[in-house]
């Protein structure tokens, strides 16, 4: 082959590789692109529970962070169900060694229900009911951006996974043509001595 003509080649073959190396950058741009977007649409759609489960979870943390107070408040409370402490009456303490019973008469008395430094989780679990809450819950669930309206989490869920699933293909296919560029990048042809 004359020396011209190989010259020629190479040019031609430089300039081919130079093309597929610029359209491969161009594809990588391109696949960037779709990534920020679908990134995008993985974002919007993890904030796009509906205001039911957004006000149910609300609902359910505060009734939760509430429950041990309002258990130990009606344990306390327990004791406004004897008789005893409404009014005096005569009651057995004890039997005795002989047999015979002990009475005593009981006192009237307020009872400790509430601690004397009363907290304020305590102090919330008296006064807010489970409706008050609920009602809470929905209100805070629409300022903060919950969907009216919106499909159910199942649903959501299945979005954002399939958003998830996208955005793997296409990092996968990103770093596959960036390897692409890589490894024809460092071609080179001989030059004809």
């Amino acid at each position: 082959m004359p020396k011209s003509q190989y010259s020629s080649d190479v040019a031609s073959a430089t300039d081919l590789l130079r093309a597929a190396t610029e359209r491969a950058r161009e594809e990588v741009s391109s696949l960037e692109s779709n990534i920020s977007q679908v990134m995008s649409a993985q974002a919007e759609c993890s904030q796009s529970v509906s205001v039911d489960d957004a006000a149910a979870l609300i609902a359910r943390s505060i009734k939760d962070r509430l429950a041990p107070s309002r258990a130990r408040l009606v344990k306390q409370a327990r004791a406004a169900v004897h008789l005893g402490n409404h009014v005096s009456v005569k009651m057995v303490a004890a039997i005795l060694g002989n047999g015979e019973p002990d009475f005593k008469m009981s006192q009237p008395r307020i009872l400790e229900i509430v601690s004397k430094d009363l907290d304020p989780v305590e102090l919330l679990a008296i006064t807010l009911t489970d409706e008050q809450i609920d009602a809470f819950a929905r209100n805070a669930a629409i300022e903060a951006g919950a969907v009216v309206g919106g499909s159910d989490l199942n649903t959501v869920k299945a979005e954002f996974e399939r958003l998830g699933a996208e955005l793997e293909s296409l990092m996968r296919q990103r770093d596959e043509m960036k390897a692409a560029i890589g490894s024809v990048s460092t071609v080179s042809i001989p030059r004809f001595i």
